[in-house]
């Protein structure tokens, strides 16, 4: 997938797809718990794009990123308390050294790189977030999966300035 958009990044979605389509199937059709149907709901509004589901070459974050990035933050935090951070904040780590800058600051020209199996990596980084949340750790891997999705898409200065409320530029 190619994309223009300053700051995106090309990931192998793959991996991403499959722990959200994991989710879904270990969840539905109907979940005994109402946060996890919520969670669900949220992904699926945030990823649906115009042919629906998420075999479409644009999820509809893209169309409407503003509204939508703020609104899916919105939606998990509503359901636990600071999730959309919780989440996001490990990818946000982990791709601060391959944003311009290295961990001491120093400028880099390296292209985002989180790790070579981007399917263990969200495994690795979802077990922490379970626990403290209390959350099935495969929901967890769909919500890090998809907040990857749109941090590769939008371009993680992008999602940061959206989510910190910070007028267009």
């Amino acid at each position: 997938m190619s994309n223009d958009r300053p700051g995106a990044f090309e990931i192998d979605e793959e991996p991403l797809r499959q722990w959200i389509l994991k989710a879904y199937q270990e969840h539905q059709p109907a979940s005994p718990s109402i946060d996890v149907r919520e969670i669900l709901a949220s992904i699926r509004e945030f990823l649906s794009g115009p042919a629906g589901g998420l075999s479409s070459p644009i999820y509809r974050f893209e169309d409407a990123p503003e509204r939508l990035v703020t609104g899916f933050a919105d939606r998990l935090d509503a359901t636990y308390a600071n999730l959309a951070a919780l989440v996001l904040e490990p990818l946000l780590l982990g791709l601060g050294c391959h944003d311009g800058d290295d961990h001491r600051g120093k400028k880099t020209d390296e292209s985002p790189e989180l790790a070579p199996n981007i399917s263990v990596y969200i495994a690795c980084l979802a077990g922490p977030i379970a626990i403290k949340t209390e959350l099935d750790e495969t929901l967890v891997c769909a919500l890090l999966s998809t907040w990857l999705l749109a941090l590769a898409r939008l371009g993680r200065a992008e999602v940061e300035r959206i989510l910190q409320g910070d007028p267009k530029r």
